[in-house]
């Protein structure tokens, strides 16, 4: 039990600290987005003042609001998905349909919270309420998003290898990172339609139109460079942490070494 418990305690820190390397660039395109939705700054001034303020002062920016919220966005996603391989190793079965769906429900529930924390943040309203639409809107993007990310790389992965006469590996590697930024132009509409609803609540359809087709070019571009922390970054920091993490707790698990605490693994 005790086993069980350090390992899913070098999960969370794992997760935690990967989190860290993902939450400045993904709060600086969060922040830009939202401000530029509700019409608070422009979208590239915006995100280049916070990257700026990372860069001169780490410690000021986290402990703003949006770090912290993408830091738990991120950190939750990651120990969904490392808690999920802890089980299967433990249980030594695979049930890959189960941990997608874990990780999900995990990445997509505290992506509509963080997304209406940024609207009320960032937004041009004062209120505490955010509009079940705009949450139907960003529900949308997020499950668009993930069932193609998730599904159409295997199905992709085939045909890149025959094309570029490549290792089914790199295909494999290639489709990954490709495919979402390629469904990056479908689903940002759906993303800023939930910003605008909120900012603008009786706007008409036309009005709508018109402000996602002025704003659309950029968010996508912003969405793109939003897309490599995360996936590539944060997802190899996150996994060599708990690999080394784990090797530690299996090297105190076979030399009987004690533990802070005084604690000793049975």
């Amino acid at each position: 039990r005790r086993r069980m418990f350090y390992e899913a305690c070098a999960d969370v820190v794992a997760a935690a600290t990967a989190a860290v390397f993902v939450a400045p660039i993904v709060s600086a395109t969060d922040k830009a987005i939202a401000e530029q939705a509700g019409g608070r700054a422009s979208l590239w001034p915006s995100f280049f003042e916070s990257m700026w303020r990372t860069v001169r002062n780490p410690v000021s920016t986290m402990l703003r609001p949006e770090f912290r919220i993408i830091w738990m966005l991120y950190a939750g996603t990651y120990a969904a998905n490392n808690l999920s391989c802890s089980v299967e190793t433990k249980t030594a079965t695979s049930a890959p349909k189960a941990k997608t769906a874990a990780i999900f429900a995990c990445n997509t529930s505290l992506s509509l919270w963080k997304d209406s924390a940024f609207a009320r943040l960032f937004g041009s309203r004062v209120t505490s309420r955010v509009p079940t639409a705009a949450y139907a809107s960003w529900a949308v993007r997020d499950v668009t998003g993930m069932a193609f990310i998730f599904t159409a790389p295997p199905l992709v992965a085939p045909y890149l290898s025959q094309v570029a006469n490549s290792s089914s590996r790199s295909a494999e590697v290639a489709a990954q990172i490709l495919l979402p930024m390629a469904i990056q132009p479908f689903v940002s509409p759906f993303h800023l339609v939930g910003y605008d609803i909120f900012n603008r609540p009786n706007a008409t359809i036309l009005e709508r139109f018109h402000a996602i087709q002025t704003q659309l070019a950029g968010v996508v571009v912003m969405r793109w460079i939003r897309g490599f922390p995360p996936y590539c970054l944060g997802a190899v920091a996150n996994k060599a942490i708990r690999t080394e993490l784990h090797d530690y707790n299996l090297a105190v698990d076979q030399h009987n070494w004690t533990l802070p605490g005084s604690f000793k693994l049975a």
